[in-house]
């Protein structure tokens, strides 16, 4: 249950992949039940990953703009990461 994780919480990161439509679709049912259910305290934050695989992107950089327009206000939106922008 979304709402068990995060009562109480201040912040949530998720992370859709650019190679998925479907993660960017999960990401909105998500947003949608915050906003549906008054948890407006919580920020959140965005992150697109495997931005190595671009050739196989779903997900254009204007769907993501068109996407992130509706929300702006309540989303903040960090950018898109590759295995290579992870130290181990």
């Amino acid at each position: 249950n979304l709402s068990m994780i995060i009562r109480g919480s201040a912040a949530i990161l998720f992370i859709y992949d650019i190679t998925n439509k479907k993660s960017l679709d999960d990401f909105n049912q998500s947003y949608q039940y915050i906003k549906l259910n008054k948890f407006d305290y919580i920020q959140i934050f965005l992150i697109g990953n495997k931005l190595n695989k671009d050739d196989k992107k779903q997900i254009t950089k204007e769907e993501l703009q068109l996407f992130l327009k509706e929300k702006s206000e309540h989303v903040y939106y960090l950018g898109e990461i590759s295995n290579s922008d992870c130290k181990k």
